[in-house]
């Protein structure tokens, strides 16, 4: 066996490889990775795919050291969750041999830079799910062998299968009656991505005005300008579409970026031009739109994003995420488990965390009701 790295190759090849590992997901691609690098304090990159001497990979592994706030090492991607190992079919002998060596890899990696605590991220949706257009629960609680902590929130996903009938009326009456009235206002949204627009100068000026909406929404800079430089690269390179809501005179007023991998699409980044954004409630549209493009072109899915309601162990959601939240579950997905896990090299740096977690889940935990 040898280990294939990231550094040493290019999206091409490291996403052939990928697309031959059925867990794999999105954030195994070689875009999810190099926007993931983009991030500050990022200390180094050693994520790695495991060939067979045949050169079939076996396993994909995401790493990555970063140096949080309290300048401590962390595994993650400043802060966002490497991608959990993903393996091939195997047998169950030979997956537990490559599931040793991998984990082997991952602590002995944790030592080299003193890594205090490592955050991974289960796909949602990997690259069988998407072939056979079924959600599944195989393996998705594997980290638990290895002493991981996971925190398990809900993520709606919209199944594209149905047919655009019964996908319509899974909408909620009241987005149903927006929707309706930004078309009769003749409001239009633009597709922009590889397939459709073979301009790119335009695509690029369409993503940094995105990018200038957000700024102006947000009324910060979120993230490193090299993130959105890694974004565009996805766009042009077909990993990724932007939709862009217009008025009937071309104004702008919304925009959804969304990532693809495999037939799976997922909302990556949105922003509406502040102006109009309350005034008119152009979203609506928009994501309707975005479902509408991806059945029509032949996805499984879109997970449309998470839905938050209340304080549970390890996530305490604002007031801005659990309304964001209503909005999205009122296009009638589906509501699966979205699986992040925490493990910890030492143990006193967990045991603070938890006493600390458990401090404030007790405070703020609700009892049961009815909503």
């Amino acid at each position: 066996m040898q280990e294939y790295f990231y550094r040493n190759s290019n999206r091409e090849k490291w996403n052939g490889f990928v697309s031959e590992v059925s867990e794999c997901g999105w954030l195994h691609s070689w875009d999810a990775i190099r926007y993931g690098c983009k991030f500050n304090q990022i200390i180094d990159n050693s994520s790695f795919i495991m060939l067979d001497n045949k050169d079939i990979p076996l396993s994909v592994c995401i790493l990555a050291a970063h140096l949080n706030d309290r300048n401590e090492a962390c595994l993650s991607f400043g802060g966002l969750e490497c991608a959990i190992p993903a393996f091939s079919q195997l047998t169950k002998s030979r997956r537990r041999k490559i599931e040793k060596i991998v984990f082997s890899i991952i602590l002995d990696y944790c030592k080299k830079y003193n890594i205090q605590s490592v955050l991974l991220s289960q796909p949602t949706v990997n690259i069988e799910e998407s072939i056979n257009k079924r959600v599944c629960a195989n393996n998705k609680f594997l980290l638990q062998k290895y002493n991981f902590i996971p925190r398990v929130i809900n993520t709606s996903i919209i199944t594209l299968s149905h047919d655009n009938q019964e996908l319509y009326s899974n909408v909620s009456q009241s987005h149903r009656k927006l929707i309706k009235r930004s078309k009769k206002k003749g409001f239009e949204v633009e597709v922009i991505n590889k397939q459709l627009c073979d301009n790119k100068k335009k695509i690029v000026e369409t993503l940094y005005e995105f990018q200038g909406v957000h700024l102006e929404a947000a009324g910060r800079k979120t993230r490193p300008q090299a993130t959105w430089d890694a974004m565009k690269d996805a766009l042009i390179a077909g990993m990724a579409s932007l939709f862009v809501e217009y008025t009937e005179s071309n104004q702008p007023i919304s925009y959804l970026f969304c990532g693809e991998f495999r037939k799976s699409a997922f909302g990556w980044s949105q922003a509406n031009v502040p102006e109009y954004g309350k005034k008119i409630s152009p979203r609506h549209l928009l994501e309707w739109k975005a479902i509408q493009y991806y059945k029509q072109n032949g996805f499984s899915f879109y997970e449309i994003g998470e839905v938050f309601y209340s304080r549970q162990l390890f996530s305490s959601p604002t007031e801005k995420e659990k309304s964001i939240s209503v909005f999205k579950e009122r296009y009638g997905g589906d509501l699966f488990p979205k699986i992040t896990w925490e493990g910890f090299i030492r143990e006193e740096i967990k045991q603070k965390l938890l006493r600390d977690e458990f401090v404030k889940f007790e405070q703020e935990l609700k009892c049961f009701q009815l909503i």
